[in-house]
């Protein structure tokens, strides 16, 4: 189970960190996902749409980036050590 766990680890850090880094690839979207998205709608009350857009590339993504990279790694430390997470214990 323990290559499972770390393979699955990886996978979801690689998916965290490609939706993460959207708002920097693709123009506009950060704003358009402010404006639509229903996920966003307390941010869009408190703040307004264009501060949202703002949070979502200064605070939300980095902290994305950051979680699939912590993923990424303990998927490694898995497959490379006897170290578990215990998932499916």
């Amino acid at each position: 189970m323990d290559i499972f766990e770390g393979i699955l680890l990886m996978v979801m850090g690689g998916f965290c960190i490609f939706m993460a880094t959207k708002p920097y690839r693709v123009p506009g979207y950060a704003l358009e996902y402010a404006r639509t998205h229903t996920k966003a709608w307390i941010w869009r009350k408190i703040f307004g749409v264009e501060k949202t857009a703002h949070l979502i590339k200064t605070v939300f993504a980095p902290i994305g980036i950051c979680l699939g990279i912590a993923f990424i790694v303990l998927g490694i430390l898995s497959l490379t050590t006897n170290f578990s997470i215990g998932l499916f214990n």
